[in-house]
């Protein structure tokens, strides 16, 4: 079973090959598979109640 998902996150440093991320709705260690620029003009993040 190969579980994914999709989600933003806030980059908080980038070491050689360590990224560094907070925010993020995955479990610690989890290997992320790929990684994109947000954009305002074509992609809709929602706030929670907690980040309005």
């Amino acid at each position: 079973m190969i579980l994914r998902a999709l989600c933003t996150c806030k980059v908080v440093s980038v070491q050689e090959t360590q990224l560094t991320v907070t925010d993020i709705d995955a479990l610690d260690e989890s290997p992320l598979l790929d990684i994109n620029p947000y954009s305002r003009q074509f992609d809709v993040a929602e706030m929670t109640d907690d980040e309005s």
